[in-house]
């Protein structure tokens, strides 16, 4: 099965691990032949997601399609990925895509086959963010002991130190640095574990995918869950179409697009107006540091935001 191909981000996580993701590389043909044997599967061909991961197409001889995820080795900038993950496939809600099997031992999953990402659709901006508040919010559950899951509160604190070693070698103004600090404190404070739900985390629109022979539904890939409000998850996938904010009234565009997210489940559209700007801040950050040509307008967009108020 040499023509099994790993993402680029997978391939650089793997190379965080030395010899143990060499290991894992030379052994990766025969873990999937095991697992093909297993469950009767055919592979049909690698996707490129994932990002510390091999995903792949399979189906069985009769012609069941399916997709098969197999996890790096623990460590490096993966390490409890796949715990996680499978933790959130097994307590979430229809919103998710469906975990058919899992093989903990070689940290696997087998999945339904999905559709096309929301991403690659023509519809407009107002349409996708309807679609992916409909996705996230048949996707929460109540929150489970939090035990092995990030809550709320402390990823506002692990972005607060994210903006304060990043900031200074960036292009992101002090200012605007400071205050993105200051609503990251508001949001931690803010967090109350009796309303909080389990999450997905990255709800963005390339991980919201349609659901074969189901036309208008979606399902969510790919969770980072957290224990957190819906706030949060409404506001991460607001980070995206930054084209979109540049060209018109940058804010009226943004509080709008918070309003829209939050009407139909009632959330507060202030707090995921607070999250959403630090999110973009601190995504802004690291697509700084890691070269990405989105970065500017990313954090551009931020800029305009923190300013408003």
């Amino acid at each position: 099965m040499t023509y099994l191909e790993l993402s680029a981000m997978t391939r650089a996580r793997l190379d965080e691990l030395g010899s143990v993701g060499e290991a894992w590389r030379a052994d990766l043909d025969e873990i999937v032949g095991a697992l093909c044997s297993k469950w009767g599967l055919n592979v049909e061909g690698s996707f490129m997601g994932g990002s510390a991961s091999l995903v792949v197409g399979t189906a069985t001889s009769d012609g069941f399609e399916s997709t098969l995820k197999v996890f790096i080795p623990r460590g490096g900038s993966g390490y409890g990925e796949y715990e996680r993950e499978l933790a959130a496939l097994r307590r979430g809600g229809p919103g998710y895509v469906a975990l058919l099997d899992a093989d903990e031992g070689v940290r696997a999953m087998l999945l339904e086959r999905l559709g096309s990402p929301l991403g690659n659709s023509d519809l407009a901006v107002e349409q996708k963010i309807d679609i992916i508040e409909a996705t996230l919010s048949s996707a929460w559950s109540d929150a489970p002991n939090a035990d092995g899951f990030l809550t709320g509160a402390e990823q506002a604190q692990g972005l607060i130190a994210f903006i304060e070693a990043e900031a200074p070698g960036s292009p992101l103004e002090r200012d605007i640095a400071a205050r993105a600090i200051e609503l990251a404190g508001r949001r931690c404070n803010a967090f109350n574990p009796s309303t909080s739900v389990l999450i997905h985390g990255d709800g963005h629109e390339m991980n919201v995918l349609a659901a074969h022979g189901q036309p208008g539904t979606y399902r969510l890939i790919d969770p980072e869950p957290m224990v957190s409000s819906r706030e949060h998850d409404l506001a991460l996938p607001l980070r995206d179409w930054s084209a979109t904010v540049l060209a018109g009234d940058s804010v009226a565009i943004g509080q709008e697009w918070c309003r829209r997210i939050s009407a139909p489940s009632g959330a507060d559209a202030k707090a995921v107006w607070e999250w959403v700007r630090v999110e973009r801040v601190t995504t802004g950050l690291l697509m700084s540091r890691l070269g990405n040509p989105q970065a500017g307008p990313m954090l551009e967009v931020a800029r305009r935001w923190i300013l408003s108020s």
